[in-house]
């Protein structure tokens, strides 16, 4: 969101451990994070230390870069190649580990070798033959199709860094301080970037031995990838499909959006221009019956590993995708070429989405209690201000919303991503929210949650009222992990024999009143079976502006999505 790495703190053994999950999410996903942990004194090493554990080698799995610093001199340059690396060619995790005798340490400041703050990312472009055959692989198509893709590198101004303190087991008394002294020292710097409203991080030497080195934050207007993309779907006339977290890079509305219609513009397109996202599980590995046999695949993307991957492109454009579209749009504009708006595969694509849309509608209009899922998202979407940031995990919670909550803006969808991760909504939330306060106060986050998901990490509520962003949590409650049972069928379950033994595993306690956790902590809550109920709710928190709430939505223990074309591949991995 703010194409700056996030900083994760963590205490060393079991907090490091807890860490992990995280640096591989951010793997996975592409994000840039430097995660930054003290470890056991040097000279402590294998005697079994206070949480000591080979830190360094564990995270080497999951990261990009790991380096133990061997000396204080060295901290400056180590740091300086790990935000380095977090954020050159394919984003992703790094670590540093501190043994806890150097966070103790002194050292004379003129000893310091200091490391200046690295350039931005470089921006390269695609070969230009390769791109001009691109450009008439696309006039050539019959039936063609532009893939957006998360990646899109998002060059933004005015970006705020974060910083997140994590802790682990007990970290002892000596743990504790300095965990507490660096979290000061963080929370000073950023607010000091926010008042001077200064973004952009470089390094300069310190002038205490007590002091992290200073930061001067400089702004710079980046180019955006979205701009160009919407250029390109607009100049040529295609039609486009994002995938999850590409929602909004062109906004959901636009006239070129096939979302309603993905499994056959997937199935039946001849070609198809890849921007930034990978033909993984997401997309079905470019495979039959997904896809055409015969298809061919335009592919963009900055990490030269991925390209050919599943599926050998008829183009590779090895490059930033913003500069590589660049380049396809001024093919375009020295050669104009649209695609026609009446031709048959438009005529097939829209005739599916009319057909899905309706399907949606009329599952959305039923009157029946409990609510389904159809029902509670088409409330929710009427009622959701065009600018708010949309946080989503769960199993049908995810998969159904996407369908319906539109997206207008880039970068205003987070969701379990490609590592399908459950637990990160609230936390994913909570990031949003330190973003909106800082670059647009007014500016909603709305968190929606399976009843599931919401197990995973619902206390981080609690963060939430302690800082007091007004989030708004609604979980959609089935009772279980994709279906559960009602209450009456719980209660004669209950009379079989033990719950343990007669419950289905997959079911959760009936009824529960997720709503209550919130207001332990001083937020609003509310609990609703009705779309009244719901639009009332709903109304209510987004009025507010400085409690955070969350709504309990009730809906059909047995409410599912509605038939889909290739059920084999949303199945479960239990």
């Amino acid at each position: 969101m703010s194409n700056l790495p996030g900083i994760c703190l963590t205490v060393s053994g079991p907090g490091l451990l807890h860490a992990l999950g995280g640096m591989a999410n951010a793997n996975m996903n592409c994000w840039p994070v430097v995660v930054l942990a003290g470890s056991s004194d040097r000279n402590q090493e294998t005697m079994g230390a206070f949480q000591e554990f080979p830190q360094v080698e564990a995270c080497r799995l999951y990261s990009k870069f790991t380096a133990r610093p061997n000396s204080l001199e060295a901290i400056p340059a180590i740091i300086e190649k790990a935000v380095r690396s977090s954020i050159y060619g394919r984003p992703g995790a790094c670590y540093v580990d501190i043994p806890g005798d150097m966070v103790t340490s002194k050292i004379r400041s003129e000893l310091l070798r200091p490391a200046p703050c690295c350039l931005r990312a470089p921006m390269a472009m695609a070969e230009s033959q390769v791109v001009k055959e691109a450009a008439l692989i696309i006039k050539s198509a019959k039936r063609p199709l532009v893939i957006v893709g998360k990646a899109i590198r998002a060059n933004t101004t005015g970006e705020t860094g974060l910083f997140k303190i994590h802790g682990g087991a007990k970290a002892g008394n000596e743990g504790d301080k300095r965990i507490a002294a660096l979290k000061l020292e963080l929370i000073r710097i950023r607010r000091k970037a926010r008042n001077a409203k200064l973004r952009r991080f470089s390094c300069k030497k310190s002038g205490s031995p007590y002091q992290p080195s200073h930061f001067t934050l400089n702004s710079a207007a980046y180019s955006r990838a979205e701009d160009n993309i919407k250029k390109l779907i607009n100049l040529c006339g295609l039609p486009f499909l994002p995938t999850p977290m590409g929602k909004g890079v062109v906004p959901d509305n636009h006239r070129n959006c096939v979302s309603a219609a993905r499994s056959r513009a997937l199935q039946n397109a001849d070609v198809i221009l890849l921007l930034g996202a990978r033909l993984n599980w997401i997309l079905h590995f470019g495979h039959p019956p997904r896809f055409r046999a015969d298809v061919k695949i335009i592919q963009v993307d900055l990490c030269a590993e991925e390209l050919g991957n599943n599926v050998k492109p008829v183009a590779a454009l090895l490059g930033d995708v913003n500069a590589v579209v660049e380049q396809l749009l001024e093919c375009f504009r020295t050669n104009p070429w649209t695609y026609p708006s009446n031709s048959e595969w438009w005529l097939h694509l829209k005739e599916k989405m009319k057909d899905n849309e309706e399907a949606s509608k009329a599952l959305a209009a039923q009157k029946s209690l409990p609510m389904n899922y159809y029902t509670v998202f088409h409330n929710i979407q009427a009622m959701l201000p065009k600018d708010c940031i949309i946080v989503s995990e769960g199993a049908n919670t995810m998969d159904i919303s996407r369908t319906v909550l539109q997206n207008y803006l880039p970068r205003h969808r987070l969701d379990a991503g490609t590592f399908g991760t459950m637990g990160v909504g609230l936390g994913f939330a909570l990031a949003a929210a330190v973003i909106a306060k800082d670059e647009s106060p007014h500016q909603r986050v709305i968190c929606i949650e399976g009843d599931s998901a919401f197990g995973f990490s619902g206390m981080e509520v609690e963060t939430v009222c302690r800082y007091g962003f007004p989030i708004v949590v609604i979980v959609v409650n089935n009772n279980g992990i994709y279906s559960g049972v009602d209450e009456d069928s719980w209660n004669e379950l209950k009379k079989v024999g033990e719950t343990e033994i007669v419950a289905p595993p997959i079911s959760l306690t009936p009824n529960a009143h997720y709503e209550q956790v919130i207001i332990a902590f001083g937020g609003k809550g509310y609990f609703v079976q009705t779309p009244e109920e719901l639009q009332k709710a709903l109304a209510a928190c987004l009025a507010d502006q400085k409690l955070p709430s969350l709504i309990n939505v009730m809906i059909d223990p047995s409410s599912d999505r509605k038939k889909q074309d290739f059920t084999w591949l949303t199945r479960s991995n239990m």
